[in-house]
């Protein structure tokens, strides 16, 4: 049910998007445009300070294990795109191995100062760690911190995947949507 209601959203804003864009007569109204419904995306979602790529450089991560794509990527589809990205690919990689025994409320990794907790069973558990998990990424500890922790380096938790496991590469490509 709730990959109906993300698809439903990312119709609604792209055609949104689309009917703004062809009543627009210049490149920077349509960059304006283009800028508010990504803030109002954002804003939504309630991440409307995190540095999510906005087409001016860099692509988006690949889907097909090639290479990253350059140039624009449709500004407020990505954050959709890394949203999706998480729910289907990165979610059930974290949640069993990283919630279960540590990374909660209350767990070990909180007692020990980790500043990454994820929720457990809910109605939002898969949007609230997606909010955590970019958070985390976004701020402080980044994308080097966090994958440097999943190959066992300075983790109280040891390695939870092998750098050339494809679940590592899973996870880095998710942090490539906020390089």
């Amino acid at each position: 049910m709730r990959q109906f209601f993300m698809t439903a959203t990312a119709l609604l804003v792209a055609a949104t998007f689309s009917s703004t864009v062809q009543s627009q007569s210049s490149e920077s109204e349509t960059q304006a445009a283009a800028s508010a419904l990504l803030e109002s995306v954002q804003s939504a979602r309630g991440l409307s300070n995190a540095p999510i790529k906005d087409g001016s450089g860099g692509g988006t991560p690949p889907t097909d294990g090639g290479g990253g794509g350059g140039g624009d990527n449709g500004g407020g589809d990505n954050e959709a795109q890394a949203a999706a990205f998480f729910e289907d690919n990165v979610h059930d990689l974290i949640y069993p191995k990283c919630y279960s025994a540590c990374h909660q409320s209350g767990g070990i990794a909180p007692g020990q100062g980790a500043d990454l907790v994820f929720v457990g069973p809910g109605p939002n558990q898969i949007s609230d760690n997606y909010d955590e998990l970019v958070r985390y990424i976004t701020s402080g500890g980044g994308a080097n911190l966090l994958l440097s922790k999943i190959a066992g380096n300075s983790h109280t938790g040891g390695i939870q995947y092998s750098t050339g496991s494809s679940e590592y590469q899973t996870i880095e490509e998710f942090t490539e949507f906020f390089d």
